[in-house]
C-alpha cells in the first residue's frame, strides 16, 4: 500500500494548518457534542442509519432530511425499520405504495437497496451476534496512536470491504459510504470524502484529482497522517474544518458574519485566504 512520503505530510500540514486557523478565527463555538455512544446502537438504529444514508445520495439534502425526520411513511414503508420485518418486505409494493412521497431520494432502486441492507444485516447479526462485533472482528484501530496504526487500519478496512461485497451489501463496500458510517456512526479515525472534502483537498493540491477511489483514499490518509503528526485534533474534527471550508450549506450557520468560503473553483472567493497567500492553492497566481 502507497504511505505518503514526509515531503506530502510536511506539505499537507501546511495546508491543514492553514484551513484550521482560518476556520476558527470565525466559527461560533458551541458545546460538547450529543452523539450516540456507538458501542451500544442497536442493529435496527444502524439498518435505519443505513437507510437513510442511502437516501441522501445524490438527492437534495434538505428535502430527503425532511422526508426521513418527519414523514410517518418513510417509517411505514420499511417497517419501522425492524430489521427481522424488513427483511421479508417487497420493494415493488413499496414503490406502489409510497414512490409518490419518496420522489425525494431520486432513484426507485434505493428501495430495492434498502432491504437487501437489511438482509445482509440480518446475516450478519446471525453469524455474529450483532453488527458491531462484526466489525471488531476485522480489528479496525479506533484511534491512531502509532504510524503505523495507520498502516493496519486501511488493511483491515480493505478485507472489511472485500467481505461486504462478498455479501452483497449495496452501497456500504464503497468508500464514501462506508466512511461516512464509519466516521459518523461508529466513531473510526476516518473522514468522510464527499463531493465538497474531495474538492478542497484538489484545490488544495493535497490530491491530483477530486474524483476515483485512489484519491478518495489519498485524501483520507492525508488527514490521518495530519492528525497523527500535529495530535491536536481527530479526523472528525478535520472533516468539519474542511466542510466549512469548502462552504457546505449545513456549516455556514455556525460560522460568524463576515466568513467567506471557498466557493468556486476558478476564482478565489476568500479576500484573506491563506491558501493563495503561500501559493497552497491551484488557483494562486
Amino acid at each position: 500500500m502507497a504511505l505518503l512520503s514526509m515531503k506530502e505530510r510536511e506539505r499537507n500540514r501546511k495546508v491543514l494548518d492553514n484551513i484550521v486557523r482560518y476556520i476558527d478565527k470565525y466559527r461560533i463555538k458551541t458545546g460538547g457534542s450529543d452523539s450516540d455512544d456507538n458501542n451500544s446502537i442497536s442493529d435496527n438504529k444502524l439498518f435505519k442509519l443505513m437507510a437513510e444514508k442511502v437516501a441522501f445520495q445524490g438527492a437534495r439534502a434538505k428535502l430527503v432530511e425532511r422526508l426521513v425526520n418527519k414523514s410517518k411513511h418513510w417509517k411505514r414503508a420499511f417497517a419501522n425499520f425492524d430489521l427481522i420485518k424488513a427483511t421479508r418486505l417487497s420493494s415493488r409494493k413499496i414503490l406502489k405504495r409510497y414512490w409518490d412521497k419518496f420522489k425525494v431520494i431520486r432513484f426507485k432502486r434505493k428501495v430495492k437497496q434498502i432491504i437487501k441492507i437489511a438482509q445482509v444485516l440480518l446475516e450478519i447479526k446471525d453469524k455474529y451476534g450483532s453488527f458491531y462485533k462484526y466489525l471488531e472482528s476485522f480489528q479496525i484501530p479506533k484511534e491512531i496512536r502509532k504510524e503505523e496504526d495507520i498502516e493496519k487500519f486501511w488493511q483491515a478496512v480493505d478485507k472489511l470491504r472485500k467481505d461486504l461485497r462478498e455479501m452483497g451489501m449495496p452501497s456500504f463496500h464503497r468508500i464514501p459510504s462506508l466512511f461516512h458510517f464509519l466516521m459518523n456512526d461508529m466513531g473510526y479515525p476516518c473522514i468522510k470524502p464527499d463531493v465538497v472534502a474531495m474538492r478542497i483537498g484538489y484545490l488544495t493540491k493535497i490530491i491530483p484529482k477530486p474524483v476515483g477511489e485512489s484519491n478518495q483514499r489519498k485524501l483520507i490518509m492525508a488527514v490521518q497522517y495530519y492528525c497523527f503528526d500535529s495530535k491536536r485534533h481527530t479526523p472528525a474534527d478535520v472533516d468539519g474544518y474542511l466542510l466549512c471550508f469548502g462552504g457546505q450549506s449545513a456549516t455556514q450557520n455556525k460560522m460568524k458574519k463576515g466568513f467567506k468560503a471557498c466557493a468556486s473553483d476558478k476564482e478565489c472567493t476568500i479576500p484573506e485566504c491563506p491558501m493563495i497567500k503561500l501559493k497552497l492553492c491551484r488557483l494562486a497566481k
